[in-house]
């Protein structure tokens, strides 16, 4: 593969995540690391929906592209991707590299952060997608950690948003204190899944920093800037012909933590100073 980069014209897919707001960021870091001179290179993007992947990795397949790169947030390290992607564009020795964003791990530092702000925290919920091939990895996590916390762990799962108030209601009736929100839901319905939640003034977090600017009480998870710089430098190695079988599968290294005081206060939640000393981002 690093050779038909090398020679002549290539063509190469871009699977990012639909509606996710750090798309552009990164699909501009990914045609940024194409353009070198003497170098002729064709980006072909498809926006997938990230619980109906698979179909997309086949339309890219169909368009003849000569390596594939998922956008790094998007699979939320669903396998079951990734295999379909290795399925399709198999090459001898492997060409798949990249930076994994293992979101489920997050979750567990979520419950934490929450249980920060809700002293004596004894019930949590976690919302979480029906549609998501990730879905059993982040309740794995929630179950584990609140295990450990000594937290009770309601699940509840949903398939479209017009479910996310019966969904509430249901957390509502079960006592639960706090919200983890899975970051499928975090992007293009953040707005309303977060007001609703705070008008049940019930304090969530999710791993994506635009949840908590459209009025979630937090977000906890790796710094979009971060892996789109590096992703975009596996796709200059590779376009300067490394193998990707070379390059080891790399994680984030860089986390951030986003905190709206408005959305706080709107709910009657006193953040510690300790939290906010911590934080990346707070919103006034």
């Amino acid at each position: 593969m690093a050779q038909e980069f090398l020679t002549g014209p290539a063509r190469f897919g871009l699977l990012a995540a639909a509606h996710d707001p750090a798309a552009p960021l990164f699909v501009e870091s990914i045609r940024a690391a194409s353009r070198q001179p003497g170098m002729q290179r064709e980006v072909v993007q498809a926006d997938a929906p990230a619980q109906f992947a698979v179909p997309f990795v086949r339309q890219l397949v169909r368009e003849r592209v000569q390596g594939l790169v998922l956008q790094a947030r998007f699979p939320y390290a669903s396998r079951s991707l990734a295999e379909s992607a290795l399925r399709y564009l198999a090459r001898p020795g492997g060409n798949m590299t990249g930076v994994s964003a293992n979101l489920p791990a997050m979750v567990g530092k979520q419950l934490q952060l929450l249980q920060e702000v809700t002293p004596g925290l004894q019930r949590a919920a976690f919302l979480g997608s029906t549609d998501d091939l990730a879905t059993r990895l982040f309740v794995e996590q929630a179950r584990n950690t609140a295990g450990l916390l000594g937290v009770a762990m309601q699940v509840v799962l949903v398939s479209q948003s017009r479910e996310f108030a019966t969904a509430v209601q249901s957390m509502v009736r079960e006592r639960a204190q706090v919200v983890i929100v899975q970051p499928l839901f975090s992007n293009s319905g953040a707005g309303p899944l977060a007001g609703l939640l705070a008008h049940n003034r019930l304090p969530s977090v999710t791993a994506q920093r635009n949840y908590a600017v459209a009025g979630g009480l937090m977000a906890y998870g790796f710094s979009r800037e971060e892996v789109s710089r590096r992703t975009a430098s596996f796709v200059d190695r590779v376009l300067k012909g490394a193998a990707p079988a070379s390059l080891p599968v790399e994680e984030p290294t860089a986390y951030e933590l986003v905190v709206n005081l408005k959305t706080a206060k709107a709910i009657g939640v006193t953040v510690p100073n300790g939290v906010l000393l911590r934080a990346d981002e707070v919103i006034q």
